[in-house]
């Protein structure tokens, strides 16, 4: 089921949730904002409905937004690419350490595009079943280092080393 709100004071007030949008997948619900300057629908939500009951549970905001940005596609009207370039030319790119110990201290601005690429080169280059493998895997890092067989620096740099 899918929920849309004129605005993300009617979104706070109805599900305490005052974000653009959020997913309760345990119900199939995602609930959405749409009006008031934000139109916050799309793939996303549904895509943490469907991962939790098709995966499971990720305890990694980096696989979990990362698939949901991936599947929707361009962030803010450009490619994700365009993005993780943006960062790393501006000195602002978070490693993936980074990503996967402190994801939410960082601007989501630039988390979720950044995740997104990652998901999407993971999937590119080692398929979609690791990519689930890594979804619910217990310790990200420690799972990354193995079925990759690369420290984390290394996995770093073999995805960076794809972009322009």
């Amino acid at each position: 089921s899918t929920y849309l709100y004129p605005d993300n004071a009617a979104k706070g007030e109805m599900t305490g949730d005052a974000g653009n949008a959020h997913a309760n997948a345990m119900n199939f619900e995602v609930h959405e904002v749409y009006g008031g300057g934000v139109h916050a629908v799309g793939a996303h939500e549904d895509v943490h409905v469907i991962a939790w009951h098709r995966i499971g549970d990720t305890g990694y905001a980096l696989m979990g937004e990362g698939l949901a940005v991936w599947v929707n596609g361009p962030w803010w009207g450009e490619e994700l690419e365009h993005w993780v370039v943006q960062y790393r030319d501006d000195g602002e790119l978070p490693t993936l350490q980074e990503l996967i110990d402190s994801f939410w201290a960082i601007s989501d601005g630039i988390t979720y595009p950044v995740a997104g690429h990652f998901v999407a080169w993971l999937e590119a280059e080692y398929g979609v079943e690791m990519v689930k493998d890594l979804y619910v895997a217990p310790d990200l890092a420690q799972a990354l280092a193995s079925e990759l067989g690369m420290s984390l620096a290394e996995i770093e740099s073999a995805w960076l080393a794809t972009l322009p």
